[in-house]
């Protein structure tokens, strides 16, 4: 066991045969996630008893070894497609025209994906491309569902976000109204899309998991199990 900071505790357990980081630290809720690697975390608020992340655990044990064989069954270092891209879940081709200042991303006329500028020399470079005209499709498409499922719902979305992450789909700062989604969405169906949105929008009325929640989910997307098991499977 360390201290990570004055007020963090950082240990390594063996809960059943998955080994997990756990972190004591202040916050109001637990929070489970699976890093890159199948690197297990479990934030803990400082003052919460350890039977209850046990319970906690318990609860999550299906969800939690279904995506470390996920993680564990798909492929390592794979090479990056520069041919193609997936974009609201069809393949789009990607074409390249050289350019000298910077790189402009659009749909041409052909339905292809255009990437004019210099040659792009790193994976890093070309995702960081990509990921801006992911993030340009998504602004546009997300922001016109809101305001309907604002009436619905009776909230408010304060600010809408959007960034790359490696292990969310979506996050919801329900304090503040904020509300940020992956860029990594404009690769499936706009069935997909809506379903994180509305998952998000939703812990504005509900913050945990639980009964409430999953008869908001009924409510305003009777059929979101089947969204989100496509989302999931990636069909």
């Amino acid at each position: 066991m360390k201290a990570t900071s004055a007020n963090a505790i950082e240990q390594i357990i063996f809960w059943k045969d998955i080994p997990i980081r756990l972190l004591r630290k202040h916050m109001r809720s637990l929070r489970l996630s699976i890093q890159p690697g199948g690197n297990v975390r479990l934030s803990v608020p400082l003052h919460l008893a350890d039977k209850e992340w046990q319970t906690f655990l318990e609860k999550k044990e299906v969800w939690l070894r279904t995506h470390l064989q996920q993680q564990a069954t798909r492929p390592q270092n794979q090479p990056i497609n520069r041919c193609t891209c997936l974009f609201l879940g069809r393949e789009k081709a990607l074409k390249y025209e050289p350019g000298t200042i910077g790189h402009r991303i659009f749909t041409g006329d052909d339905e292809a994906i255009h990437i004019q500028g210099p040659e792009i020399e790193s994976d890093e470079l070309f995702v960081k491309i990509l990921d801006f005209w992911y993030k340009k499709q998504l602004q546009p498409l997300v922001s016109s569902q809101i305001p309907y499922w604002e009436k619905r719902m009776q909230v408010c979305v304060q600010k809408l976000r959007f960034r790359r992450m490696k292990t969310r789909w979506g996050t919801c700062k329900w304090t503040e109204g904020v509300i940020t989604l992956n860029t990594e969405l404009a690769k499936y169906p706009l069935e997909c899309i809506e379903y994180v949105l509305i998952h998000e929008m939703v812990h504005l009325l509900e913050r945990g998991h639980g009964a409430p929640f999953k008869k908001c989910m009924d409510q305003f997307l009777p059929d979101w199990r089947t969204r989100k098991k496509r989302l999931q499977t990636g069909i």
